[in-house]
């Protein structure tokens, strides 16, 4: 009687217990390492959302990336007699290219949304490399001040301007390039002002000075 009970037991399928992988039979994988996997597995791993948020902040968010997009844009659906022989050699390459962009900030509009510091990290690095390759992110005249702060306020003030006057021309391009849609959206201009006070303030902190040396000192 016992040893029937025991076989029922064993055979009656177990309730989830609601811990998910906690329970789960195959325990030679740790589960973050497992998530880590799928996640690389999926184009969510941390070098490829550097890499989405780098070509987003590149061609969404600066004047050379969206202006190049917008160039591509035309080249690639204008008719040929519309285009000079310089552009009708491009063509091809620019194509593939354009399609490729296009499809990358796709995947960067189906991006989860980061959920750990390493992924915030990895989101940061692809915006600011992005964003750094364009001149208006250093167009702010050096700031002045009698104090490191002073200087860092008025750096983040200036660069936070520019940034906020650029942005509608960077979005009026993004039409152009056929990667935006709707009217002008005033919170990504106020996004951008936001990022561009956090560069310019960033840059201009300044770096802590070397201590002499002990024979520095006595001589």
């Amino acid at each position: 009687m016992a040893d029937d009970l025991t076989a029922s037991a064993e055979s009656k399928p177990q309730a989830d217990s609601g811990y998910g992988d906690l329970y789960e039979a195959d325990y030679s994988e740790l589960p973050s390492l497992r998530r880590q996997r799928e996640a690389e597995a999926s184009g969510d791993g941390l070098a490829e959302r550097a890499r989405l948020d780098f070509v987003n902040s590149y061609c969404r968010g600066t004047v050379f990336g969206a202006s190049r997009l917008a160039a591509m844009a035309r080249v690639v659906t204008s008719p040929a007699d519309q285009l000079t022989d310089s552009e009708k050699a491009i063509r091809k390459p620019w194509t593939e290219e354009y399609h490729g962009i296009v499809a990358d900030l796709d995947r960067y509009d189906k991006l989860r949304p980061w959920g750990t510091t390493f992924e915030g990290a990895a989101a940061l690095g692809g915006s600011l490399a992005g964003g750094m390759l364009s001149p208006e992110s250093y167009a702010a005249a050096p700031a002045r001040g009698a104090t490191w702060l002073t200087r860092t306020i008025k750096a983040a003030v200036q660069q936070g301007g520019i940034q906020a006057a650029v942005d509608p021309i960077v979005q009026w391009l993004g039409h152009k390039a056929g990667t935006e849609q709707g009217d002008y959206d005033w919170t990504r201009t106020a996004k951008a002002a936001g990022f561009g006070a956090i560069v310019g303030g960033g840059l201009s902190v300044p770096k802590p000075r070397a201590q002499p040396t002990k024979c520095q000192r006595s001589t």
